[in-house]
Parts: structure tokens; sequence; C-alpha cells
């Protein structure tokens, strides 16, 4: 209200002054109506748009060949243990039939080749985990220095919808939940397929019927891991809001003790 009736002292009657959200009131009329044309600014000022989702193939914008090749590595490795943690399952039930059946050379042969398929299993968990985490982090590093670039040339209009003490909150936060669609866990998932369809596959050459018994249950399980994944989805994003806000308030808060 000081500031409207100094700006209104000083005006020329059927002058024009101009705020920054772009709303201007005329030197007549009183600080009242100025208040309340600002106060209409403030409230008619539009949110910022939605973020808008992108095809998983655009994560990858900022990778460089080395990235891509150690993340197919990655995969193959996820691929390959997949196929032996479905074998390693076969080969046991083998090796408790023999045991049973008291015949020590089979046990021994079939004691050999699950050991083999450890050694496999081993090596491509390895490769696993450590190509998709060396592609993921050397992504994350291209990212952060690409928001931060983006955040810098922004006009000074974007920094009035967009709380500075939250940046830092934001880069850290927005960038582990796009390093999760790089990292182990796509790993993991291109395992987890690899194990469905391997074992789809000998189940059917094996016991036919139990397989087929289990393929009617599995769009069950399929709609209640949509449903479980989505719920997941949604808290992820309340919460980085709110850490947003946190973060924003912490540094305004850091910034008034300094200054005291």
């Amino acid at each position: 209200a000081i500031l409207a009736r100094a700006v209104l002292a000083q005006t020329p009657t059927g002058d024009k002054v101009a705020t920054r959200g772009g709303a201007c009131w005329t030197g007549t009329g009183s600080s009242s109506e100025a208040m309340g044309m600002f106060s209409k600014t403030k409230e008619g000022e539009e949110a910022p748009p939605k973020p808008k989702t992108v095809a998983y193939h655009k994560l990858f914008k900022y990778a460089s060949c080395q990235d891509i090749t150690f993340f197919l590595l990655g995969l193959f490795g996820a691929v390959v243990q997949g196929i032996s943690q479905v074998y390693m399952i076969v080969v046991f039930g083998d090796i408790m039939d023999e045991i049973f059946l008291s015949n020590d050379d089979e046990t021994l042969e079939m004691v050999r080749m699950f050991m083999y398929i450890g050694i496999v299993a081993f090596f491509s968990g390895w490769m696993q985990f450590t190509f998709t985490n060396l592609s993921m982090e050397a992504q994350k590093q291209k990212l952060r220095l690409a928001y931060l670039t983006a955040v810098v040339h922004q006009d000074v209009a974007w920094f009035d919808t967009h709380q500075a003490g939250s940046l830092p909150e934001s880069i850290s936060a927005n960038i582990e939940k796009i390093a999760l669609g790089l990292g182990d866990k796509v790993g993991n998932l291109v395992m987890d397929v690899s194990m469905l369809v391997t074992g789809l596959t000998l189940g059917l050459c094996y016991w036919w019927k139990m397989t087929l018994l289990v393929i009617a249950i599995v769009p069950l399980m399929a709609v209640g891991a949509g449903v479980m994944a989505q719920a997941m989805t949604d808290i992820q994003n309340e919460n980085q809001t709110w850490y947003g806000k946190a973060g924003s308030c912490c540094e305004e808060v850091m910034r008034a003790l300094r200054t005291v």
C-alpha cells in the first residue's frame, strides 16, 4: 500500500504506470483501486505448463557412442543373466532328481553344469550392473550441465514463476529421476523379460499344462503391477514438488541467517 501511494503521488494525472506483471493503472483513482488491480494481476498470472513426456530414445540425446556401447553391453549382460537364471533352476531340479536316484555319475555331471552356469551368471550380472551404471553416470553429468546451461540462459521473467532456491533441489531430483531410466533398473527390466520369455519357452517344452495355467494368471498380475506402478509414479511426483518447496524455504532461511 505504501509503495502504491508513493507511485501515485509522483505520477501526473492520466499517466500510466506499468508493473512487472504487465498491469497498469492511471493516476486518477484511489490507492485501494491500484492495489486491487495489482492483486488481480498476481492472481491472474498463468501457471507454468506441466512438463510433457518424451519418447524413451530421447533420453539418450546427450549420450556419446561410448555411452551407448556401454548401455548395450549392459543390456546384453542382462539378457544372458535372465537366461542363466532359468537354466539354473532347471539344472538344480535335475540334480535333485539324480540325487534321489543315487546316480553319482549323472549327479557329478549336473553339478559341473550348474557350476558353469553360475560362472556365466556371475560375469553377466557384473556386465549388467557395471556397464549400465557407467553409461548412466556419464549421461547424468551431461544432463546436469545441460540443465544448468538452460536455466542460466532463461529470461528474467522465467524466475518470477520459479523460485531460485528450489533450483538445486530440482536439478538433483529431476536428474535422479531420469537416471532411473538409464541405469541398472533398465537392466533389471530386460533381465526379467528375458527370464519370462525363456521360462515360458522351456515351460511349454517340458510342462505345457502347468505353463498354460500360469499364463492364464499373468493378466491379473499385469493389471495389479500397472496400478501399483501408476500409484508410485503419482506419489513420486508429489514428493518431488514438496521437496522443491522445502529446499527453497531452507535456502531462504539460510540466506536470512547469513544476512543477520
